[in-house]
């Protein structure tokens, strides 16, 4: 093999590697600014029914005393009113007289799940799946 063989072949691997990089770096960046949490130990899961989604679409937030606890992972029509699942990063304690509303976040028809705990002094209520 020549040295201008030995040479391009180099310069071939080189640019092989940076490529590599490049794309492990933005799928890397990718991920963190998604905020999703690839290694997720426990999820906890909700359902509500309601009237009216109002736009509400997978992947919208899920907002608990103003910061995100989740995410949706399931919006479905059926007869009995709109299905909305989420899944949460965190467990939130519903007590009575809780609400789960869907809010607008922008003029441009971004959306999120409220949730509203209710009183905490009020009796604790378990919900996997709420009639709002």
């Amino acid at each position: 093999m020549s040295n201008s063989a030995k040479r391009e072949t180099a310069v071939e691997l080189a640019v092989g590697l940076f490529v590599a990089i490049v794309f492990t770096g933005l799928a890397v960046f990718t991920i963190a600014i998604s905020g999703k949490n690839l290694f997720r130990k426990e999820v906890y899961r909700i359902e509500a029914v309601m009237p009216d989604a109002m736009g509400l679409r997978r992947n919208d937030p899920v907002i608990a005393k103003g910061t995100t606890v989740g995410s949706v992972s399931e919006v479905y029509y059926d007869k009995d009113g709109v299905h909305v699942k989420a899944q949460l990063d965190a467990p939130v304690e519903f007590h009575e007289g809780y609400e789960i509303t869907v809010a607008a976040t922008s003029i441009l028809g971004g959306r999120q799940l409220m949730l509203r705990e209710g009183d905490a002094s009020a009796p604790h209520q378990q919900i996997g799946r709420a009639h709002v």
